[in-house]
């Protein structure tokens, strides 16, 4: 049976929403326990990626910082690999706090052996709500080292499916599992959704 990790990336800056999202509060718990819930819902372990000033270790979580410093999410995906031994590693970024978990279920039925499975959702690519392969770990190692940490190059590397299509999900839940918070505003709609939910 293959064994799937979570990986909660909590290591951006947050430029635009002025705060760090993960601390932002949502029906009185922080945003980053609203994903940790769900990954640990999915995954038979969830690791934390985080760099300081920042403390997760409320989380009670494995914390792993960059081993690349400020290469964002590849750096965080390749630190995680470096030290869990899995199969399949399920990336959330931690200002998507509607992830679901049959989303996610869905995307993994359909990986069939490809390093990565990548959701599109509404003509747009979500490669931070994508599934991937140990396999990956070498050519995130040979692209951060040669500086390169796009996206896009890791997964035009790679065997790559993107997926379009979530059966076991309403087109609802879909797009709350894709909608995440970038500015303020983002902030507001969120908690508009979650009052909505439960009228």
């Amino acid at each position: 049976m293959e064994k799937n990790c979570g990986v909660l990336l909590a290591g951006g800056e947050s430029r635009r929403m002025g705060t760090n999202k993960a601390y932002l509060i949502l029906d009185g718990r922080y945003v980053i326990n609203w994903v940790d819930e769900t990954l640990d819902n999915i995954a038979d372990q969830v690791a934390v990626v985080s760099n300081p000033p920042y403390d997760y270790s409320f989380l009670g979580r494995k914390v792993i910082s960059d081993i690349y410093k400020s290469q964002g999410p590849l750096a965080g995906l390749h630190a995680v690999i470096n030290l869990i031994e899995a199969d399949n590693y399920i990336v959330s970024a931690c200002d998507t706090p509607f992830i679901s978990a049959q989303v996610y279920k869905d995307i993994l039925r359909q990986k069939n052996g490809y390093d990565a499975a990548v959701p599109v959702f509404d003509g747009r690519f979500h490669p931070l709500s994508g599934i991937y392969s140990r396999k990956v770990f070498p050519h995130l190692e040979n692209l951060l080292h040669e500086g390169n940490n796009s996206m896009k190059a890791l997964l035009d590397t790679i065997n790559t499916i993107y997926i379009y299509e979530y059966p076991g999900s309403s087109h609802e839940e879909q797009r709350r599992h894709f909608f995440n918070m970038n500015e303020q505003k983002d902030y507001e709609l969120a908690k508009k959704m979650l009052k909505d939910r439960s009228k």
